[in-house]
């Protein structure tokens, strides 16, 4: 719970009272207004709700972009290992995968800049 839930609750709370003594006094105005601080006083708790469930939310970003890191770093160093045991064993065929792959490399660049 939050200062915004708290001072919502209270605010709530007075308005509840507000409203009920406008209405034994008749004045139809602090009646009104009890209902007006009723409504702002769900309003702020709600905020304050909101708020703390986004920093909950939020608080485990930064570890699950880590660990999204680390796996793709992971998964880097596999394709590498990969590719590397496969060109010791074809050297030729990857040669040429890699002579046709820079080929379509710079085909793409050069039509995307004319």
């Amino acid at each position: 719970m939050n200062v915004h839930e708290i001072e919502g609750a209270a605010r709530g709370v007075a308005g509840k009272a507000e409203s009920k003594f406008g209405e034994i006094t008749g004045d139809r105005d602090m009646q009104a207004q009890g209902v007006i601080d009723q409504a702002a006083g769900k309003v702020q708790e709600l905020y304050g709700r909101v708020k703390e469930t986004v920093q909950d939310a939020t608080a485990h970003v930064p570890e699950a972009v880590s660990d999204t890191v680390e796996r793709g770093q992971e998964l880097c160093r596999q394709g590498v290992d990969t590719i590397g045991k496969r060109a010791g064993r074809q050297p030729l065929e990857t040669l040429f995968l890699a002579g046709a792959l820079g080929y379509l490399l710079g085909w793409a660049l050069h039509r995307h800049h004319r």
